[in-house]
């Protein structure tokens, strides 16, 4: 058995020009990172703290899409510890679920729905879908709807997407309008305002391009044959839903003080 030694480790030392630190952060490739958005892998319990012994809240089904809010441990038994994941899924749903059973099996895929290779992954999906799927059907599997209270929908008001397919932006929503600008795969705009266009009832939007927000146009969020031109996915939206239970919790603690005051004045 390796004998177990505890003790400092210099990491790095500003008195040597040119040193190397001894340490070299190194992400795997397949791991988590917290507020990304994650589609989940099988059948996993969301309790309502981080130990597996707490509240049972509810549960989420295979392909469902989770915001990952906090990641810890439970080492509150003898087993070995549990990784653990606080996320907020479509269903408006909070609560911490499983990451990796005992077995190694992983419950929660690793790809990141929000990141840069999303523009990729999605072309790939449009070369295999090409004329099988219907609009609808392509906006059923592929696309996300918010269930957070005020956030019901796609291409909001004041999210930011990031762009799958290269577009025009036009000076008005309709297909023969003049063209302002252009955006390209990855990059990421702001929804303004959102409404059908004029001639062919798709939605389009008019938008800003990040990060300057000076430019603004209207483009089609969806293709004609119904591929999504704009991702459905609002990047910021683990602000919104930490925003959202901030507000919760503050109601929640304002009705226990109501509730304690009421009390008091019976007693009285």
């Amino acid at each position: 058995r390796h004998q177990m030694q505890a003790g400092g480790l210099l990491l790095e030392d500003k008195r040597v020009t040119g040193a190397q630190p001894m340490l070299r952060v190194k992400v795997p490739e397949l791991s988590w990172h917290i507020r990304g958005r994650y589609r989940i892998k099988h059948t996993v319990t969301v309790r309502e703290e981080r130990v597996l012994g707490s509240r049972e809240v509810g549960n989420l089904e295979e392909d469902e899409e989770v915001l990952l809010l906090d990641m810890g441990l439970d080492d509150s038994d003898q087993e070995p510890p549990r990784l653990r994941m606080k996320i907020a899924s479509v269903r408006g749903l909070v609560g911490w679920i499983t990451a990796i059973t005992r077995d190694g099996a992983r419950l929660v895929e690793t790809q990141n729905l929000l990141s840069p290779d999303m523009v990729q992954i999605r072309a790939s999906q449009r070369s295999r879908m090409s004329g099988i799927f219907t609009s609808g059907s392509v906006t059923k599997t592929k696309s996300y709807e918010s269930s957070w209270p005020g956030g019901a929908g796609v291409w909001l008001p004041g999210g930011e997407y990031r762009v799958l397919q290269a577009a025009d932006l036009k000076e008005e929503p309709s297909s023969d309008s003049v063209p302002v600008s252009r955006v390209r795969p990855g990059d990421i705009v702001r929804v303004v305002s959102l409404c059908k266009s004029v001639d062919e009832q798709r939605p389009i939007a008019f938008v800003t391009e990040h990060p300057e927000h000076t430019v603004g146009g209207y483009v089609f969020c969806q293709s004609a044959n119904g591929f999504d031109i704009i991702d459905t996915r609002d990047l910021d939206e683990v602000s919104k839903v930490e925003a959202w239970l901030a507000r919760r919790t503050s109601e929640q603690s304002k009705e226990g003080l109501d509730s304690g005051s009421d009390e008091e004045d019976e007693e009285e």
